[in-house]
């Protein structure tokens, strides 16, 4: 008799379709799920090969990041201004520094440079080459202990010595058991050791105030004692925390006078300027090397006087000195020889008053002290005209220069004989520092200075 063959019942063909979809799904590959895709930030785009930045110290502010998918990176807001600047960083620990500081709102000092117009927030871009942090804003909460209900059983009182802080963390509660008060127990903060007060600054002779920048701006990096205004630095930097190229010094002293006619000389390479009382004496505040200014302060009155030098150095060689003496001892012109041509104050061999400016030394020397060739020298003194046209002549075997009010009306520094005259019209009447320099190189030495006064000027007399 024939098998027939029987009905599936429901259930059994159920377990049977479930058990193809599982032989199904283990022979196809598994599909892992799309990861979404996470924001990168914007790369910053490089300054320019010729962009030239303005220095900024202590700028007060907080680091930001913008929304992305915004072009920009970070930002800096200063402190009491709403417009942003691009901020990056000199190197990779500052960058990195950054962007621990990013949306924190701590507020932060920065040091660098600021350019302008360029691929970054509103055209500018701080790169910063110094960041301070100042103090958290947000206070760290600390937990309050609860305290330990008592027990039947009394427990003796026992002094316990306290322990030193440590940065040690406390042990782990053990697993299961919960926290009394259900409070998460605080990790341990350290606690800095208290900062010994700075050493007050104490100014006997000059004030000096070292800037890391060519304006005198923002707070010195270095204040100290100098006990006096002459200073060759060479290529180096006068204190470590500054730059070799590019700073500013301030000096200011206050210092007895027995009052009457004082002299004051600078020499400065580069810019200086000099103040008596708020008077300015000299003003040369631009990149110039190895030069000296001199002015006169007529009838000082007797007592303390405030001096204030201000110096700048762009670049290379850095050197300045100041010194002033009364003009009684030197009535006429205040004449320095030295033993070289080169007018060097390790040179100098001798300073007296000379009546005038007119000698013919023929092959021999000024004075014993000085040689026969090879010497140079320096006149000094305050002249007091009239307004009005003058004519200023030398005459000179060999090199000669003179500066009239600080300005080089004649330069004729080379060797041999010369007679020259310089024009100079609508003058205004008063006081007039003049310099002269000259040196003899060899055989005849001879040198003369004289002006004459062609009248009353023709149109006004400029003040």
């Amino acid at each position: 008799m024939p098998i027939r063959p029987q009905r599936l019942s429901p259930l059994l063909a159920g377990l049977t379709l479930l058990a193809c979809a599982a032989l199904l799904a283990a022979c196809l590959p598994v599909m892992a799920p799309t990861p979404t895709p996470t924001p990168t930030r914007h790369a910053i785009t490089p300054l320019p090969a010729r962009a030239h930045g303005v220095p900024i110290d202590g700028w007060l502010g907080q680091i930001f990041s913008y929304q992305l998918p915004s072009g920009f990176d970070d930002y800096f807001q200063r402190a009491g201004e709403t417009r942003p600047y691009g901020i990056t960083g000199l190197d990779l620990d500052i960058r990195q520094r950054i962007a621990e500081l990013r949306d924190s709102r701590r507020v932060v000092r920065l040091k660098g440079t600021l350019y302008d117009n360029v691929g970054d927030v509103e055209g500018r871009r701080i790169v910063v080459s110094l960041l301070r942090v100042g103090p958290n804003p947000t206070p760290i909460p600390t937990a309050t202990a609860t305290p330990v209900p008592a027990t039947a059983t009394p427990t003796p009182t026992v002094t316990s010595t306290p322990k030193p802080t440590t940065s040690t963390p406390p042990p782990a509660t053990p697993t299961g058991q919960p926290v009394t008060g259900g409070l998460d127990l605080p990790s341990p903060t350290w606690t800095p050791l208290p900062t010994a007060p700075p050493t007050p600054i104490v100014i006997t002779d000059w004030r000096g105030e070292y800037f890391d920048n060519i304006g005198l701006t923002g707070s010195p990096t270095t204040i100290r004692n100098d006990l006096a205004i002459n200073f060759d630095w060479g290529d180096g930097s006068p204190v470590p925390e500054i730059t070799a190229d590019r700073f500013s010094v301030r000096w200011t002293g206050a210092f007895f006078f027995a009052g009457g006619d004082y002299r004051f000389e600078i020499y400065a390479d580069d810019g200086v300027r000099v103040l008596l009382d708020g008077f300015v004496l000299v003003n040369e505040w631009h990149d110039w090397r190895d030069t000296i200014y001199t002015n006169d302060f007529l009838r000082l009155s007797p007592g303390y006087h405030t001096i204030t030098v201000e110096y700048v150095d762009y670049g290379g060689r850095a050197r300045i000195w100041l010194r002033y003496s009364p003009i009684d001892r030197f009535p006429h012109w205040a004449a320095e020889y030295f033993r070289s041509t080169t007018l060097l104050l390790g040179d100098h061999a001798l300073s007296r008053n000379d009546p005038e400016v007119n000698f013919d030394w023929g092959f021999g020397s000024p004075d014993p002290n000085v040689p026969v060739d090879d010497f140079s020298a320096r006149w000094t003194r305050t002249l007091t005209l009239p307004g009005g046209d003058f004519r200023f002549w030398v005459r000179a075997d060999d090199g000669v220069r003179v500066w009239l009010d600080n300005m080089l009306i004649q330069s004729e520094w080379n060797d041999g004989f010369k007679e020259v005259s310089t024009p100079i019209y609508g003058l205004a009447s008063g006081y007039y520092p003049v310099r002269i320099e000259y040196y003899d190189r060899q055989g005849q030495a001879q040198i003369r200075f004289w002006y004459d006064y062609l009248g009353a000027s023709p149109g006004p007399v400029p003040q």
